[in-house]
């Protein structure tokens, strides 16, 4: 199955009825790409407020902001709604590389300057541990979303058609536990197996994701290199021998030395 963009267009019907009024009903996720499906609604149509935190998985937007994520962890932390609304949304954004990219938007460390494929690190880090602090359901809602999102990004890796659409890998970097002994190695080692097959297969990918990374300020990659680094000595302590996760994470490590010699 190779996906292909579609532009949504909505025109009006042989009644004149206007095609553009229209609500999306399902977003199914995959790789790098959304399938959007939507229905013809009446001119007048109002969404009811008091409804949305009943809406089912099939409801729920395909991307989310930092401002719109600080919205609903303050509602919960007021109990003025309770959980189940972000965890489901958890599960949508973060278990599809297609809607994770297109979340957290920034202009900081943008892909060659263009305008909202930047990653926050600093932001994405303290948007995980808000998550993080609110209840451990949604903390393990987030972590089996990473994995699905892991597997699915193998399954596509020769789809990738620039550095940009491996945005996710930075954004998952930013997760605060990926360094304790506790978290699911095989996300990351996975994360890390697809940078690797994009190397081998997509030379000119890699090369695209080392001239993003030298764009980073020195402060961004000297972090980043502590971060996998630490995750490589962590694992070392706790198998004694090195395996496959070692292995795949030699390939950040490489991106990083060629960065830094840009």
């Amino acid at each position: 199955w190779q996906p292909v963009q579609v532009d949504l267009r909505f025109d009006g019907d042989d009644n004149g009825d206007d095609g553009g009024v229209r609500m999306i009903t399902r977003v199914c996720g995959t790789h790098f790409s959304s399938l959007v499906l939507s229905k013809q609604v009446d001119a007048d149509y109002v969404t009811k407020c008091q409804t949305l935190l009943k809406l089912q998985p099939m409801h729920f937007p395909y991307c989310v902001d930092f401002t719109q994520l600080d919205i609903l962890c303050a509602e919960i932390e007021s109990n003025a709604s309770d959980i189940t609304y972000l965890s489901s949304l958890l599960t949508t954004i973060f278990g599809s590389p297609s809607c994770l990219n297109q979340s957290f938007l920034a202009n900081t460390n943008m892909y060659r300057f263009q305008h909202g494929t930047g990653v926050d690190f600093e932001r994405m880090h303290l948007a995980y541990e808000r998550i993080l602090s609110i209840s451990p359901i949604l903390t393990n809602r987030l972590v089996k979303s990473l994995l699905t999102l892991a597997r699915r990004s193998l399954k596509y890796a020769e789809h990738v058609q620039e550095a940009c659409n491996l945005r996710f890998y930075f954004l998952i970097l930013a997760y605060p536990d990926i360094v304790n002994p506790g978290f699911n190695h095989s996300i990351l080692q996975q994360l890390n197996e697809l940078l690797r097959r994009v190397s081998q297969s997509q030379p000119h990918v890699f090369e695209q994701l080392t001239e993003w990374m030298a764009s980073m300020p020195l402060s961004t990659r000297m972090t980043l290199l502590s971060k996998l680094q630490e995750c490589m000595s962590m694992f070392l302590e706790i198998k004694s021998k090195p395996d496959l996760y070692v292995a795949y994470l030699c390939t950040p490590l490489k991106l990083l030395h060629d960065a830094n010699e840009l």
